[in-house]
Formats: C-alpha cells, structure tokens, sequence
C-alpha cells in the first residue's frame, strides 16, 4: 500500500478530543465507533474491540465519534483515552447526527484501512480480520451484508421486512446491486474513502447509502461479505413499518434526485 502522504489535513488535538497524542500517520487500522449515549455498553464493547484488533495488529487505534451525548459517554470515554493511548476521543458540542459525526471521525482517523461499527456490537466481531484482509488485498470497500447467503441474524420480524424494503428500493432507484446498505459494519481503504467522503452530504440515516452509492458510481471495488448478526433486545427502536417506510422511501427518492442534479451540472 502506498506510503503517500494523505492529502487531507490532519485535525487539531482539540479537534480529535480533548486527550493529547502523538499521532500515527502510517497506523495500520483505524476502528471506528459512532456513539450517542452509550455509557451502558460502551467501556465493556471498547475492551472487546480492543481484545479482537490486538491479535490482528498493534498498530492500530479505535476512534470513538462522541456525538454530543447527554448522558455520561463523553466523559468515559475521555477517562478510556488516559488509560489507552490507541483511543481517540473525536467529540461534539451538541449532536450533529450519526452521519456527521462518522463522517468527522472517519477524516480523523489515520489507519491505512477502516472499519467503522456500531457500539452495540450487533455485528460478531469474528468478521473483523476477514475485513481487514479485503482490504489490504486491494478492494477499496468491504461490507458487512444480513442479506446474503450464509448471513445469520436476528432481530424482529417487521425490522427485518423494513430492512429488504429499504435495500430493494436503493437497488431499484441506484442500481449499485448492494444487498445491504446499512449494517453497520463496513471497511474502506483509507485514501479511496477520503477521495470520496467530502462529496456525500447526508448526515443522518442515508450516510451510508449515498456513501457506497457515490463508490460505485465511480467504479470501486466493492465486495459483501455474509456476518452474524443479532440486535440487542434492549436496543430495538420502535418502528412503524408505513409511517416510516414512507419516510425512507421519500428521502431515497430526494437522494436519487440531488445525486442526478449533480450529474447534470458537471456534464454541462
């Protein structure tokens, strides 16, 4: 992998948290973990990652992108940063949305590959070096899939129907041929991800999906890989399978017509 200087601009400490380190600008792996009021789950999940990433390489770091919590996360994980010089504490005043806050710390991060996931661990951490080895053997992204075969999951009934209409209807409208555009578990090339990451614009729930839709419109390698994959109990959001399947039907469709707009304009 090339050894290149990154061509983005390195953060202040302050921008990365309020913990001073040294930074790595060759680290091998960056994990990345998106959290809003997780101080429940986050400390014994961190400890996990940290335990599974060891084994796989010590140059690494795990990048948590604090997103203006209201409970006690922010400071947890400042007190992690003082135990551990591999936590990077990216925080936010007030919340900017799982979005954003991915976005800002995947431009933190310094590792050669990266893999962000959710705190939750919904995803087995046993898919983690298989990701990694993706990405060190030339694909630029590598995606955690519930809909392929030799996935397992569990989660509720009307998740899991929301979940196949939602990827049919990014299929349908984007023609990326992903099966699964939200698991929260996927791994990227560092310089592929930030030669792309400043065109996406979505800070919410889309985030992921305009992201791999924009890397495949521009030909990237892709690849899907089936994980274990089980929803916390105590985790499951409340879901109305009309209301809010309307919602997301109307916000891939705007996306649909912004990424179009944009096309439009740099062909003219």
């Amino acid at each position: 992998m090339s050894e290149t200087e990154l061509s983005f601009a390195i953060p202040t400490c302050e921008e990365r948290g309020s913990i001073d380190r040294t930074i790595e600008k060759h680290t091998r792996l960056s994990i990345v973990v998106p959290a809003y009021n997780e101080a429940s789950m986050l400390s014994q999940n961190v400890e996990l990652i940290e335990k599974v990433v060891s084994v796989i390489t010590d140059s690494y770091e795990i990048v948590i992108a604090e997103d203006g919590c209201s409970d006690e996360t922010a400071t947890m994980v400042a007190n992690m940063c003082n135990n551990c010089s591999k936590v990077v504490h990216v925080h936010s005043d007030h919340r900017l949305g799982k979005g954003l806050a991915l976005k800002r710390a995947l431009k933190a991060s310094t590792g050669q590959s990266l893999v962000f996931m959710d705190a939750d661990l919904a995803t087995s951490l046993d898919h983690l070096h298989d990701v990694v080895k993706l990405l060190e053997n030339g694909y630029d992204v590598a995606i955690g899939s519930r809909h392929i075969k030799g996935s397992y999951v569990r989660r509720p009934l009307s998740r899991a129907i929301a979940s196949r209409i939602y990827n049919f209807l990014v299929k349908f409208l984007f023609w990326d041929n992903v099966s699964d555009h939200q698991c929260g578990f996927k791994g990227f090339n560092d310089q592929t991800l930030k030669s792309v990451i400043d065109e996406v614009t979505e800070d919410g729930f889309l985030f992921d999906t305009e992201l791999i839709v924009r890397m495949k419109n521009k030909g990237l390698r892709i690849i899907e890989i089936p994980v274990k994959w089980a929803e916390p109990k105590d985790r499951i959001p409340k879901f109305n399978l009309l209301a809010d399947g309307i919602k997301m039907g109307i916000e891939l469709i705007k996306l649909r017509f912004k990424l179009w707009a944009q096309g439009n304009q740099k062909s003219t």
